[in-house]
């Protein structure tokens, strides 16, 4: 078989197959308009790389982790945490500094 008798063989099996989407991917290919554009341009495809992307998120995850460490309240929030005592008020649980603060707000 050549290629020509190859090509009338495939166009007789697929007379009956029709694509009648043609102007829809023509247009999402071929964008004219604006707004053909910006749809095609929000439809783009990110593709990241793996190697530099592990790095900065590992740098940045120690960042955070770091900047926590260094912003916590330090040993004596430790030391406040431990004196506090939990009282109940009206069927509720407060911590005893939070909620003679908050009384002294209401008798003034």
């Amino acid at each position: 078989m050549n290629q020509r008798s190859c090509r009338e063989q495939l166009d007789n099996e697929l007379m009956e197959l029709t694509f009648t989407a043609r102007d829809q991917v023509i247009g999402r290919t071929h964008p004219r308009s604006r707004r053909e554009k910006l749809a095609a341009w929000w439809n783009k495809e990110l593709e990241l790389s793996l190697v530099p992307l592990v790095p900065i998120v590992a740098a940045a995850s120690l960042l955070l982790f770091w900047a926590m460490a260094f912003y916590s309240d330090g040993p004596e929030s430790e030391v406040l945490r431990k004196q506090r005592t939990v009282i109940e008020a009206g069927g509720n649980m407060y911590w005893d500094d939070i909620f003679a603060k908050k009384v002294r707000t209401y008798e003034k």
